[in-house]
């Protein structure tokens, strides 16, 4: 049931990117319907939980394991950049196990059409996971913004943690928008071998 504004404008461009997306650690959508009240989407079953529920359960990667998973999500949006497809909602929460360590990528609802050069100008997703022009309201370019979560999300593999201060907003923003943070000597070595 779509309540608020944009509510289908949302679903129809998931379903649009869905259907033009097929790659292995991409949710494959395999039928649209509706009736009166409702939308239908059959999609894959991803019944290993996301890969936030499995790290906040307590679950540390280790480096192998963390190499594996993020080169999987590395090439979904690799994939979906190449299909001038930018996610814009890159997130634990939107990364799913089929078999761990396998995964899939998941809610496409906030992604947009990349237009040649064309900067994007809506800005959503996560702001813990946002880049800093999109946390200033700043033009943007898609694919680079993608790029800008992902190396928050191989911190969060790599470490179990996140970058900033996620309990204070205010903080959080600041560190964003000045790209303040604390990486450990461990991580950084990490990082480096997986990239």
């Amino acid at each position: 049931n779509l309540n608020q504004d944009g509510d289908t404008e949302r679903l129809h461009r998931e379903v649009d990117a869905m259907n033009s997306l097929s790659h292995e650690n991409i949710v494959r959508l395999y039928k649209f319907f509706n009736d009166k009240d409702y939308y239908y989407l059959v999609m894959d079953l991803c019944q290993g939980g996301t890969v936030y529920s499995y790290i906040s359960g307590g679950n540390r990667l280790r480096e192998p394991q963390a190499a594996t998973i993020f080169l999987q999500i590395v090439e979904a949006i690799d994939f979906c950049h190449n299909h001038n497809i930018a996610h814009r909602d890159l997130k634990l929460q939107n990364i799913l196990f089929t078999t761990f360590p396998n995964i899939k990528i998941s809610d496409f609802g906030l992604c947009s059409y990349i237009n040649d050069d064309t900067k994007m100008s809506t800005f959503c997703g996560s702001p813990c996971y946002s880049a800093p022009e999109c946390i200033n309201h700043i033009d943007y370019d898609g694919k680079l913004a993608d790029i800008w979560s992902l190396g928050v999300i191989l911190y969060e593999l790599v470490t179990s943690s996140h970058p900033w201060n996620v309990e204070n907003v205010a903080q959080m923003i600041q560190q964003i928008t000045n790209a303040q943070y604390n990486i450990p000597a461990y991580v950084t070595s990490a990082c480096a071998d997986l990239i």
